[in-house]
């Protein structure tokens, strides 16, 4: 049997295991809705971070790292930490290299997903 961590890249997808009590329709809705929020709020993200707008970098950043641990992806909430730290404290450069790691991140987690609905749904 493959496991979450074999199969995914930033995934570990144990807790929606968990918390679904194996309702594939419940775990559908959670990635719809990640898929619907989850990019605007990163490109709204990228934004603030180029402008160096500290406060709106620390309530995204703060947002996204619950939905991105809710779905298994420590790794990247752990980035969005790094951003955290970076922001206003560091240069614009090195928070932006940060937000490239996190957007690269976002767009292999988000075909992951697609993956894993279309197998739950045969769609």
């Amino acid at each position: 049997m493959t496991t979450d961590k074999q199969r995914f890249k930033h995934m570990d997808m144990a807790y929606i295991h968990e918390i679904s009590d194996g309702d594939n329709e419940f775990i559908t809705d959670i990635i719809k809705s990640y898929l619907e929020t989850t990019s605007p709020n990163v490109q709204q993200l990228s934004v603030a971070v180029q402008q160096n707008n500290v406060q709106d970098v620390l309530f995204l950043a703060h947002k996204l790292k619950g939905t991105f641990r809710f779905i298994g992806c420590n790794g990247i909430g752990d980035m969005l930490d790094v951003l955290e730290a970076q922001v206003g404290k560091s240069s614009v450069a090195d928070a932006m290299v940060t937000m490239t790691s996190i957007e690269n991140s976002c767009i292999e987690v988000e075909a992951e997903l697609r993956a894993v609905m279309q197998e739950l749904t045969g769609q």
